[in-house]
């Protein structure tokens, strides 16, 4: 396999995440302020876990 193909199987890969994590809503890349609110509620349950 080429190096092209490995980059664009990369990319194709990056795209299906992205998707994936929009639909889901846990990525906002048009609202900074929604996204602001995702990623600290991310953390704070990130934080809540590695206490348990």
């Amino acid at each position: 396999m080429t190096l092209k193909q490995h980059l664009e199987e990369a990319i194709e890969f990056h795209e299906q995440i992205l998707d994936y994590m929009i639909k889901k809503e846990y990525y906002n890349p048009h609202d900074t302020d929604k996204q602001l609110q995702i990623d600290l509620k991310t953390a704070k349950t990130a934080l809540t876990l590695s206490k348990d």
